[in-house]
């Protein structure tokens, strides 16, 4: 392959490893007098080369018809956009006087980041740029508490991160126009590998609670890739 690309990643979210390989076809040993990256883009990927962390190698060998592994990761940097937007850079390899490429790109998407957040008040989520969702310890998601309102406006794209969930013991109101502009809530993870795959993420919790009665009102929404979708009835932990 001569491009790497990387479907869209949030920003200061990490992306998962992707790789390609580089193959040595003679039969003799090659050395690769150097590999770097060529950073067009700031800090933003990382590679391994054979098991090693870096951004240049030297001398690296590969023996007869055997090939090396070059694993690639990207955290993107935010910016203004509202768009999602490209990071580029090279991996150049040098051998022998000639310089071969393989491109990396990914495509950037800013968001609104609810880490460990708790609705007290009255809360709105915009439709400008999608909201990610990630557990922390103490709040694994984001809890709506007694006597609080989330209102997720029509065609809002929600995403939740690994075991996150949206905990309801108050009010939730996600009612969309119609489904081409529907609410959406999945996992963070948007390469096609992960596409409709269970699991990713908790789900929407609404729990049992003697001091109020949570609410729900959903409308023209799509829940994807969670282990529970919508459960209602949990006791308060």
């Amino acid at each position: 392959a001569d491009t790497l690309t990387f479907d869209t990643v949030f920003t200061t979210l990490g992306s998962t490893t992707r790789f390609f390989k580089v193959y040595n076809r003679s039969a003799k040993a090659v050395v690769i007098e150097d590999i770097r990256l060529m950073q067009f883009t700031g800090n933003q990927f990382r590679i391994n080369v054979d098991g090693q962390n870096g951004v240049q190698f030297s001398s690296v060998e590969i023996p007869a018809k055997d090939s090396i592994y070059v694993f690639v990761e990207v955290t993107v940097n935010p910016n203004d956009a509202t768009t999602p937007f490209v990071v580029i850079d090279d991996v150049v390899f040098s051998y022998k006087g000639n310089a071969q490429r393989v491109h990396v790109q990914a495509f950037g998407q800013n968001a609104y980041f609810h880490y460990g957040e708790e609705i007290t008040g009255n809360a709105v989520w915009t439709n400008d740029l999608p909201h990610v969702i990630i557990a922390k310890d103490t709040v694994p998601g984001v809890y709506v508490r007694c006597g609080g309102t989330l209102q997720i406006n029509s065609g809002c794209k929600v995403f939740f991160a690994g075991n996150a969930a949206l905990f309801v013991e108050g009010n939730l109101n996600a009612q969309a126009n119609s489904w081409a502009d529907s609410i959406v809530f999945r996992g963070v993870r948007l390469e096609k590998f992960y596409d409709d795959k269970p699991g990713q993420w908790f789900g929407i919790v609404f729990l049992r609670n003697k001091q109020c009665i949570p609410q729900g009102s959903l409308k023209y929404c799509v829940v994807r890739e969670s282990s529970y979708g919508i459960y209602a009835g949990a006791d308060r932990k």
